[in-house]
């Protein structure tokens, strides 16, 4: 029980600490909550963020935050966080459609999470605008100026 709860404090701390962005004081408390408590959802995927933020160009342990995010979600398949993450960390893996996927699934937990909900509008409209368009019928000008 007691690790539990140290555990708890230390993710807060951790959490205070990413909004701070002083990520590596962060990753060492949550290092050490995910020790003595290593099956909580919300710590691993805090986890995969932090290592997002302290790596934010492509030299990145992206297979390490998959890891984390894929234990995040096998503890708890509706971790609206941890869906996010995911889809952020497949984009930028250029994994679009796996991506989206996981934006929908964080917008459909939670619609008020405008991050995701926006993700699926902008790869909606990506969609839309990689159409052919449609074959013209021809309206009156067409008819007036024949080639």
């Amino acid at each position: 029980m007691r690790n539990v709860i140290e555990s708890t404090l230390e993710y807060q701390k951790a959490e205070v600490l990413v909004r701070r962005r002083e990520y590596a004081p962060a990753m060492q408390l949550l290092r050490s909550a995910i020790e003595k408590n290593p099956d909580d959802a919300d710590y691993h995927a805090l986890y995969a963020w932090i290592l997002h933020l302290m790596n934010p160009t492509q030299p990145a342990p992206l297979d390490e935050m998959l890891r984390s995010l894929d234990r995040a979600l096998k503890t708890n398949p509706q971790h609206e966080r941890a869906h996010y993450y995911k889809g952020v960390v497949l984009k930028r893996l250029k994994r679009d459609a796996e991506a989206v996927r996981h934006f929908r699934t964080a917008a459909e937990i939670n619609p008020r999470n405008v991050d995701a909900a926006r993700e699926v509008r902008l790869a909606a409209m990506r969609r839309a605008s990689n159409k052919p368009p449609a074959a013209s019928q021809g309206g009156v000008l067409s008819r007036l100026f024949k080639k």
